[in-house]
């Protein structure tokens, strides 16, 4: 007979992928303007990496 033990991990709550963690700067919503004047939505996406940084003195992935 098997036993299945359960163990408790405590997750983070993980930031979605486009937004900055430290200044908040996520996506932008605008209207495309084609040649022709036709108009279409669009999102602009930030330039938002994934790094290793120090943060309260142990080192962690974040998104700058």
């Amino acid at each position: 007979m098997r036993k299945l033990f359960s163990q408790t991990i405590e997750k983070e709550v993980l930031q979605p992928m486009a937004k900055c963690q430290f200044c908040d700067k996520g996506l932008s919503f605008g209207i495309k303007v084609s040649h022709s004047h036709r108009r279409s939505n669009r999102t602009w996406k930030p330039n938002v990496k994934r790094v290793k940084a120090i943060v309260d003195g142990t080192p962690r992935h974040v998104y700058v």
